[in-house]
């Protein structure tokens, strides 16, 4: 999609969407459906006429030969085929921005613990008193990180009248011009 500055599947539902991939990437052989686990699924994949695919090359023609190859492999149909993350970046596509020594590899372990306790936060926040509208006050505050200064101004100036309403009417002079009292 970053090559060809739209979408290469733009199905409108999960069937057009894999009659589509199946239309570029090729239908896949009766004996290379191991990886699908629905039986239902299988079934419709079988029923499908067989299509050869298109050559990459066709689809994305402004593309390097060694960016069409990683595609290829990114875009392989039986997961257990397709190019693993550590592979795809150590591919030649991007052998310029390839740094292993600096790069950090975290493994199924670590992963598996930093996302449950990120999503074990996320429960427990959905669960608080304030729940969603916590956390949308909390996601739109870090999306704009002016909001929350802007957000603070209100709540001052609403104070002050406030606590100005008490003493009586507060009149304030339009900005640029100069107060009643002078």
């Amino acid at each position: 999609e970053l090559l060809l500055r739209k979408e290469l599947f733009p199905g409108n539902n999960h069937f057009e969407q894999l009659s589509l991939i199946f239309s570029i990437l090729g239908t896949p052989m009766r004996h290379e459906l191991g990886w699908i686990s629905s039986e239902d699924a299988k079934e419709w994949v079988n029923q499908l006429e067989y299509q050869s695919g298109h050559d990459l090359r066709k689809i994305f023609k402004n593309g390097k030969p060694e960016a069409i190859d990683l595609i290829k492999q990114m875009l392989e149909i039986n997961p257990s085929k397709r190019i693993k993350v550590i592979e795809a970046l150590s591919h030649p596509y991007f052998a310029k921005l390839h740094h292993p020594k600096s790069e950090k590899v975290v493994n199924k372990e670590m992963f598996n613990e930093y996302t449950k306790r990120n999503f074990d936060t996320i429960e427990q926040e959905y669960n608080s008193l304030f729940g969603i509208r916590h956390l949308m006050y909390h996601t739109l505050a870090n999306f704009d990180p002016h909001w929350k200064k802007r957000r603070t101004r209100q709540r001052l100036v609403k104070t002050d009248r406030v606590s100005n309403h008490k003493k009586g009417p507060v009149y304030r002079a339009p900005p640029g011009h100069p107060p009643e009292s002078c």
